[in-house]
């Protein structure tokens, strides 16, 4: 409802409507993902997501003058804030936000894949694997004189 500046859901499993506010200048985008559903309010700098199981919905600030665009997968969702440097992954079995914070000059992509989230940090020579068996973001380095390419699997 763009005119009240609130986005609404409704949980199967809890039998409830949900709601929940955004800037009324913001027009945020419902993104879906088995069951769970997010979105990005970037006049508030905040993204929320909605967890169907738990019929809650949860939010994670970001910088300012940051513009992240959301993915998911598998009912999960991330987003990277490059302003400071810091990649988000939410996954709904958890219920909580992760961080995984990366050099500031890097610019990397998200990869999204079976729920699980990924990037390559180039500055620092290393590869983050967010899991979302295990709801936390794991790091690999790599020799410096590399130049790796990420490739996602679909399983």
């Amino acid at each position: 409802d763009y005119y009240d500046g609130k986005a609404y859901v409704y949980s199967g499993k809890t039998g409830n409507w949900s709601s929940q506010t955004f800037n009324e200048n913001a027009s945020p985008e419902l993104a879906q993902s088995m069951g769970n559903f997010g979105f990005i309010d970037n006049y508030d700098s905040k993204a929320y997501v909605f967890n169907s199981k738990t019929g809650t919905w949860s939010s994670q600030a970001f910088n300012e003058n940051a513009s992240p665009e959301m993915v998911a997968a598998n009912g999960c969702f991330g987003f990277i804030d490059h302003y400071d440097g810091k990649a988000y992954a939410f996954n709904p079995t958890t219920g909580s936000w992760k961080v995984q914070t990366f050099n500031e000059n890097a610019s990397p992509e998200i990869n999204v894949s079976n729920g699980s989230m990924a990037f390559i940090d180039n500055y620092d020579s290393k590869a983050y694997v967010f899991f979302a068996g295990s709801g936390n973001w794991i790091a690999q380095p790599f020799d410096q004189n590399a130049s790796p390419i990420m490739v996602v699997s679909p399983n």
